[in-house]
């Protein structure tokens, strides 16, 4: 896979961890996935489209070699155009291929 788009990256939202956020993920032994440090008041963390939230030191090398997170390989967009147009092809293969599968065959009857 393709590193992630650095527009991409340079869009993800930014924040600082206040005791709410703490309290919302866990409590006081929450820490960044990446450098497994605990997480402080008043750090910067950087969220990506799927919740997940990382130092922002942590996550860069990390988005420089891959387009996906850490934690749930929630895929971003790349600046490689052919891997692009790969995926939106098998993700159309693939809905083609469910609504194959749920269509009425010439032998079965559809009751309304």
């Amino acid at each position: 896979r393709p590193p992630a788009s650095k527009e991409a990256v340079a869009r993800l939202p930014k924040q600082r961890v206040t005791e709410e956020l703490i309290r919302e993920l866990g409590g006081s032994d929450v820490v960044c996935t990446v450098c497994r440090e605990s997480l402080s008041v008043g750090d910067e963390l950087q969220r990506l489209p799927c919740g997940h939230l990382f130092h922002p030191p942590c996550l860069a090398p990390w988005l420089g070699q891959h387009n996906s997170c850490p934690i749930c390989r929630h895929e971003l967009p790349t600046d490689d155009m052919a891997y692009e147009s790969r995926k939106v092809k098998e993700r159309e293969e693939a809905e083609a291929e469910a609504g194959r599968r749920n269509a009425v065959s010439h032998n079965e009857f559809l009751y309304i």
